[in-house]
Formats: structure tokens, C-alpha cells, sequence
């Protein structure tokens, strides 16, 4: 897959939107998009990229291509029911994903990252 400068934008149009596309002759076509539509293909975007990425993955191994978002801070809070954990992690750039957290997964995080932890730093001190 080679990776190529979007010819995509999407600004801002008083309450909604403009998405835009530049072909490759120079036309520009532009759709006009709700907040709802804008919310329903942000909600879509997940699973259209890994639709994208299986159409590159290797027919036979053990590694698997998966799109990834470097996350360099994180943020908790409770939502206002007290009944979840809201973990709210950034990307470089500012971006932000917010994940609503059950009390069980949250354990299962508490358990699993301290051993992903140790792996981690098991395989740095072999490499040095």
C-alpha cells in the first residue's frame, strides 16, 4: 500500500460542512455534510479502516496490518453516573478519543498492563 497525500479536505460551512476532493485533472467535487452526517462517518471511520488495511495484509504469517494512533496523554474522569470510567487518550497533533470504561474492563486493564509492562521491558534488556 502506498501511502500518498489526501486530496481530501473538510471545512468548516456555518453549521455544517464541505468535504472536498481534488482529482488528479484538477476537478473539484465538494459534498455538503450535516453534523449528523459528519458524526455518523466519524463513528464509520474504525471499521472502514480496517476494511482498507485487510486488503493489505499478507496471505500467510503471523502479523497483521492495523492503523494505530500514537498516544502521548491521557486523561481520566467519571461520567456523570458514576457507572463508568472515562479514559480519554491524545494524539500528537490534539486529537482526542474518549472510550466510556465498565468497572470490569477497567480491572482487566489494571491486571493485563503490568504484564505487558514487564514484557516490554524483558525484550529491551535482550536487545541491549
Amino acid at each position: 500500500m502506498t501511502i500518498t497525500e489526501s486530496k481530501l479536505s473538510l471545512d468548516p460551512d456555518g453549521d455544517d460542512f464541505i468535504l472536498s476532493r481534488k482529482a488528479e485533472d484538477g476537478k473539484i467535487t465538494k459534498i455538503k455534510l450535516s453534523e449528523t452526517d459528519i458524526l455518523t462517518l466519524a463513528q464509520s471511520v474504525p471499521a472502514l479502516q480496517q476494511q482498507v488495511l485487510s486488503r493489505h495484509m499478507p496471505s500467510a504469517g503471523t502479523h497483521s496490518a492495523v492503523a494505530v494512533t500514537e498516544v502521548v496523554q491521557v486523561a481520566l474522569n467519571d461520567e456523570g453516573l458514576g457507572e463508568k470510567i472515562l479514559l480519554t487518550m491524545i494524539a500528537p497533533g490534539g486529537s482526542r478519543a474518549i472510550f466510556a470504561i465498565p468497572p470490569l474492563i477497567a480491572e482487566l486493564l489494571v491486571q493485563r498492563l503490568p504484564v505487558f509492562l514487564a514484557r516490554m521491558a524483558a525484550a529491551k534488556s535482550r536487545k541491549q
